[in-house]
C-alpha cells in the first residue's frame, strides 16, 4: 500500500475517533518482520518505518496473538505501545487496536481516558478489514476518482455523531463502502465464539437478511 493512501485513510480514522494518532503496522513481504508502513499523529514522535516485534509492546501483543485490544486506562509504567520513540508516549491514556486480515495491526491512541468503547473497536476492526483488501490505488484511478473515494469515506466522521444506535450507523456504513469502492452490495459479518461459524450483521442493501 502506498504510503500516501495509507496515511489518508488513517488521517480519517483519527478524525473518527478524535484521536491523537493512529498507525498501521503489516508484515514486511516475506512475512518475517513487521514495521511501521504509515503513521497519522498530532505530534511527531512516532518514527516512521521502525520496526515493532510480535509480543512486545501493546501493538505488538495484537500482531502476536491476532485479537484486538482495548485499553481505556494506560499505565505507560507497566507496558509500552510499541510504536513511540522510548518514552513518548507517556502522555497517552487509551489505546485500541485491531488486527489486519492480511496481517499487521492498525491502531489508534488519545490523551484522553476512557476515550474508546467498545462500539469504537468494532467500527476499527471496519477500518482493519477495508485496510486489508486495499494493497494500493489501481494504475488506472485517476485523481477525481482518489478525491471521490477520500471524499466518501470522510462522511464515516458524520455517521458517529449521526447515528447512536450500532445498527443503524452499521447499515448507512456499509452503504457509503458500497458508494465508495463501486460495488453493488457490500455485507458485515462477525465470527462467532466458536470459530466455525459468521453471523451476517447487516448489508448495504436488503438481499440476504431481507429473506
Amino acid at each position: 500500500m502506498k504510503f500516501n493512501f495509507a496515511k489518508h485513510i488513517l488521517s480519517i480514522v483519527c478524525s473518527v475517533f478524535d484521536a491523537y494518532s493512529s498507525v498501521l503496522i503489516l508484515p514486511t513481504e516475506d512475512g518475517q518482520k513487521h514495521y511501521l508502513a504509515a503513521s497519522f499523529s498530532l505530534g511527531d514522535s512516532i518514527p516512521q518505518g521502525s520496526v515493532i516485534v510480535p509480543g512486545k509492546g501493546l501493538a505488538g501483543w495484537i500482531i502476536h496473538n491476532r485479537q484486538p485490544l482495548l485499553v481505556d486506562n494506560f499505565d505507560q509504567h507497566q507496558n509500552n505501545l510499541g510504536y513511540y520513540r522510548e518514552n513518548a508516549d507517556e502522555q497517552i491514556k487509551a489505546f485500541m487496536g485491531f488486527p489486519v486480515p492480511s496481517g499487521g495491526a492498525i491502531c489508534v491512541d488519545s490523551k484522553r481516558q476512557y476515550s474508546f468503547s467498545e462500539k469504537d473497536c468494532k467500527i476499527l476492526q471496519m477500518f482493519a478489514e477495508l485496510v486489508g483488501g486495499i494493497e494500493q490505488p489501481r494504475e488506472s484511478e485517476t485523481e477525481g476518482d482518489s478525491a471521490r473515494y477520500f471524499a466518501e469515506l470522510g462522511m464515516i466522521q458524520d455517521l458517529r455523531l449521526q447515528f447512536r444506535r450500532w445498527p443503524e450507523f452499521l447499515r448507512n456504513y456499509l452503504r457509503i463502502i458500497a458508494r465508495a469502492t463501486r460495488f453493488d452490495y457490500c455485507a458485515f459479518a462477525t465470527l462467532q465464539e466458536e470459530g466455525d461459524t459468521y453471523c451476517l450483521e447487516s448489508e448495504s442493501a436488503p438481499i440476504l437478511l431481507s429473506r
